[in-house]
């Protein structure tokens, strides 16, 4: 399909049996999914998951249930940890020069 016609094409609701924190998701979908939004329509936050959420649902079976980004994720977070620790860092430098 061409971008034009899945950018058109409305929101779905999500499977049941998709892991990772579904029933927030439907919840959240529900008024989008009501009115009819697409995939243009919708917040980027929103649709951004969704689709994560879609690819789960495509994969869930044959991979059975496993998240085919774990290893990115995991790789990410690792990667991150020297960039997390500055953050929090200043962070607590910047609550500590601001409180009384």
């Amino acid at each position: 399909r061409g971008e034009k016609e899945a950018g058109g094409e409305p929101l779905k609701p999500l499977a049941g049996d998709v892991p990772d924190g579904l029933s927030g998701w439907s919840a959240t979908l529900a008024p989008f999914i009501s009115c009819g939004a697409t995939w243009m329509d919708a917040p980027w936050f929103v649709v951004e998951n969704y689709l994560y959420k879609r690819i789960l649902e495509l994969t869930n079976e044959p991979t059975g249930g496993s998240n085919p980004f774990a290893s990115q994720k995991k790789q990410s977070l690792l990667d991150a940890g020297d960039a997390f620790a500055k953050m929090v860092s200043g962070l607590r430098r910047r609550a500590r020069a601001e409180c009384p």
